[in-house]
């Protein structure tokens, strides 16, 4: 009885990932219509979505490409409403989670994996549309160059504060239907951002309108395209921003790395949906001309002399600043020891560091973990890391599969622990990490190939790079 239990279950779960699957792939062809029959322009001008080919795979090995040549003996043809799309017959070997250029056979294809997004339902649909339009933004958007902002600039307790201020004013402007009131909450959250960002370094600014300008429109570009098309049914942009804040956030935030990074997705793309009600028409010419989020929002928003503080005054009353100041006092505090922990982990597990760097050239990387922590400036902690970065030429892969601890340094470099016995392959040489430590201590050893793999840990790579012992770690970094 309990044995057909089992496999009941087993076969209910195996009929629900397929549907799912199914769901996702007919939404995406139906997305790449909408695309060729209305033109992307309603979402942003320009933004093109069909004309490169697509591939997006699963974790079972089926795949499904759009506008791919596909060979007959590994596709075969299949078609949502009028839009055709190729799927897999064989499993093809060797897709990375994220590429935006990859080779495939004679052509080159954007390739996704759909189970490298957390959220499942359509959060991996809107993920993959985020990722396309970041190619978009690379052509288009004006780049300059954006420095690193200044962490002590969000040390302090109020200035969490604010930002907690700032994210329930958005969270509320997006939960409510009244004109009115939406109005009064985006002069708020005016009057706070002021207050708050007239207290950080010029780099921080910066650093904050770029991370909202580039991640918080790629997720408005997102949810734009199905507030536009009919493809999900009973779809709202406004919940479903939300939501992806809620799932990014996990349950919690990590209040640096929130601060630093995740809040912006959810920030920018809230302001782009409000400057579609209250900005001026040709806003998003603007910021493809270097406008920030935020200044244009502040132009068509202005607030009279002395309303600002009047407001952050209004708005400290009524959300209970001092019981705010209090939580986040404590969270502060808990993640002073979680950090110290974490890192402490590290340090005790069993192994020789290893320090790997990143190829030279552009390389991709995406994956997910069950939680991350920014140490210190530069080097930041993940727990079972499920990841994987590979070059834009496939000569070098670094990948891991629930890695219990690994640290990225600030340069994108992975630091973690390898068995002593471990075998590396180095120009065709057999060697034992421990054999490497040892022979190599006080000379390092140039080499064209390298590679290894554990039960966690895979790195292959046919560049040129050097291999040098520092201490009690080894050191891997790659040239041209």
């Amino acid at each position: 009885m309990i044995k057909y239990f089992f496999i009941c279950i087993f076969i209910l779960s195996t009929i629900c990932f397929a549907n799912d699957e199914q769901k996702l792939v007919d939404s995406l062809a139906q997305t790449f219509e909408a695309f060729e029959n209305k033109g992307g322009y309603q979402i942003w001008p320009r933004f093109q979505f069909n004309t490169y080919p697509t591939v997006v795979h699963f974790n079972n090995g089926h795949a499904y490409s759009f506008g791919l040549e596909g060979d007959p003996m590994t596709w075969k043809k299949n078609r949502v409403h009028r839009y055709p799309y190729l799927c897999s017959i064989v499993p093809l070997s060797s897709l990375p989670p994220l590429h935006p250029s990859f080779p495939i056979g004679h052509q080159r294809a954007f390739v996704f994996s759909f189970d490298h997004v957390m959220g499942g339902g359509m959060f991996p649909l809107l993920t993959l549309i985020h990722e396309r339009f970041h190619l978009h933004q690379f052509r288009y958007f004006q780049n300059r160059p954006v420095r690193e902002p200044v962490e002590s600039d969000y040390e302090l307790c109020d200035m969490f504060a604010l930002m907690e201020l700032e994210n329930r004013i958005i969270s509320g402007y997006l939960e409510t239907d009244d004109t009115e009131r939406k109005l009064e909450q985006l002069k708020d959250y005016v009057a706070v951002s002021q207050v708050r960002r007239l207290r950080l370094e010029p780099a921080s600014v910066s650093w904050e309108d770029h991370q909202q300008k580039m991640e918080g429109l790629a997720d408005y570009a997102s949810i734009k395209t199905f507030q536009v098309f009919d493809v999900i049914p009973g779809f709202c942009a406004e919940t479903t921003l939300l939501e992806m804040r809620d799932k990014k956030r996990g349950g919690h935030s990590v209040l640096l790395q929130d601060a630093l990074k995740g809040r912006h997705y959810f920030i920018g793309a809230a302001l782009a949906l409000a400057l579609d009600s209250y900005g001026p028409s040709d806003w998003k010419r603007k910021i493809e001309q270097g406008y920030s989020l935020q200044s244009l929002l502040e132009e068509a928003l202005p607030l009279m002399e002395g309303e600002g503080l009047r407001r952050v005054e209004a708005v400290k009353l009524s959300m209970g600043w001092k019981t705010i100041l209090r939580s986040i006092g404590k969270q502060i505090q808990r993640e002073q020891q979680e950090r110290a922990e974490l890192l402490d982990s590290f340090d005790q597990q069993q192994g020789i560091t290893v320090q790997v760097g990143t190829p030279p050239g552009h390389y991709c990387a995406s994956g997910k973990h069950d939680k991350s922590c920014r140490i210190n400036k530069g080097l930041n902690l993940f727990i079972n890391d499920r990841s994987s970065a590979v070059s834009q030429d496939q000569d070098w892969k670094l990948a891991f599969d629930a890695i219990p601890v690994v640290l990225e340094d600030s340069s994108g470099g992975r630091l973690f622990k390898l068995d002593p016995n471990i075998i590396l392959q180095i120009d065709g040489r057999s060697m034992a990490l421990n054999e490497v430590l040892e022979k190599y201590a006080f000379e390092g050893l140039s080499f064209t190939s390298i590679s290894f793999r554990d039960s966690w840990t895979q790195l292959t790579s046919t560049k040129r790079g050097v291999l040098t012992v520092n201490d009690d770690f080894i050191s891997i970094q790659f040239g041209s």
